[in-house]
């Protein structure tokens, strides 16, 4: 009965020993390969993004306002569209008809041109653009279907979170620069989308921060029709080069790519805890750390012999108190304070629940998706 006993247990041990080096043979060749390559791509940029957040530093409209005088959130989140609906319907005050965000981006770099007959078929209300000049930041966190969640403390999935639909505000910025050409007032339309676009780089939402980037183009082109048309002397106005706006969007990108639990401790210092906090910072953690804060009860728990995470996330945590600290992030504190991340965050696949097993597959997971460097692949020169 013993030997019978023995044998079992030595053959137990044996199975498990294979199941063992079996997941770490598959760790190795199937996700260390992809880590280490994204790593790569990491380390290769970090030079030239060094250098654009040192540029960037220079400007004004890139600095975060945490807290400033004058929030426009109260008058801009209740009338807007907000995707996905969240809570009570709040009919938004500023839509555009779908017709005519067709027609305008058929009309693509060349809507200026057609201005006139976009007014001749269309009435638009541009009241909206009045009195941002009043606000120095946008907070999407407060009297908005945020809010609503943080009130509540419900959690909600990063692609399910509702923010402010750009699409419309887009569309009405082009529009807004199309009416100065048409009442041949360009100055009040160039000085109202830079307050939006201004507004925009504040809402800590990188989604927002790219729609403000691309406001700021579109005033660009715009400005160039009023030169070109004689509408304005090309002294009267001074928009944002394309250099700086294309620099600024590769940097705010690159800032969320970085953000992971397997970068290395020696990147991740060097974007996240150098004396000056990146440009994107308050976008990237607000955008990222849901999904790697999720992953901790898969990767942080150690049994003998299993990879250990416990040191990257204890630099991750550094990296978010920081953010923390330096942005307003007020749903992300709320449910890190509920554990909302850890409890509620749907993780795929049963093996990675499973003692061993959820490194590798938990590893796995954590670099899906890799994004954030694009810009840096394929430059866009001016």
């Amino acid at each position: 009965m013993l030997k019978r006993g023995l044998i079992f247990a030595m053959g137990f041990l044996l199975l498990a020993a294979t199941a063992l080096a079996g997941l770490e043979y598959l760790g190795r060749t199937r996700v260390d390969p992809v880590v280490n390559a994204y790593r790569g791509v990491q380390s290769r940029h970090l030079a030239l993004f060094a250098e654009d957040q040192a540029f960037l530093r220079k400007f004004e409209i890139f600095r975060p306002v945490r807290e400033g005088r004058a929030d426009a959130g109260p008058a801009l989140n209740p009338r807007l569209p907000w995707s996905p609906p969240s809570g009570a319907p709040r009919p938004p005050t500023i839509s555009v008809p779908r017709a005519l965000t067709e027609q305008v981006l058929r009309f693509r770099s060349e809507w200026m041109r057609h201005h006139a007959r976009i007014f001749k078929e269309n009435k638009i209300d541009f009241s909206f653009f009045l009195g941002l000049n009043a606000f120095d930041h946008w907070d999407i966190e407060r009297g908005s279907p945020i809010a609503d969640l943080i009130e509540q403390g419900r959690f909600k999935p990063p692609e399910d979170l509702p923010t402010p639909g750009t699409i419309d505000l887009l569309t009405l910025t082009k529009l807004r620069l199309a009416w100065g050409a048409e009442t041949r007032a360009p100055l009040p339309a160039l000085e109202q989308v830079r307050a939006l676009a201004r507004l925009l780089l504040t809402a800590e939402n990188i989604q927002l921060f790219a729609s403000g980037l691309a406001a700021l183009d579109t005033e660009r082109l715009a400005y160039r029709y009023y030169v070109e048309r004689g509408l304005i002397a090309e002294s009267e106005w001074q928009p944002v080069p394309r250099n700086v706006t294309r620099r600024a969007a590769r940097a705010a990108w690159a800032t969320r790519g970085y953000f992971h639990v397997w970068t290395s401790a020696e990147t991740l210092a060097s974007v996240f805890l150098a004396e000056e906090p990146p440009i994107g910072l308050c976008e990237a953690v607000n955008e990222a750390a849901p999904k790697e804060l999720s992953l901790r009860r898969v990767l942080g728990p150690t049994w003998p012999l299993e990879r250990d995470f416990r040191g990257a996330y204890a630099e991750l945590d550094r990296v978010i108190a920081r953010a923390i600290d330096r942005c307003r992030l007020r749903y992300l504190s709320r449910m890190i304070e509920l554990n909302k991340f850890e409890t509620d965050f749907p993780l795929p696949g049963f093996f990675a629940s499973l003692p061993y097993s959820r490194k590798v597959f938990g590893l796995r997971i954590a670099t899906l998706p890799f994004i954030g460097f694009e810009a840096y692949d394929d430059p866009d020169p001016e």
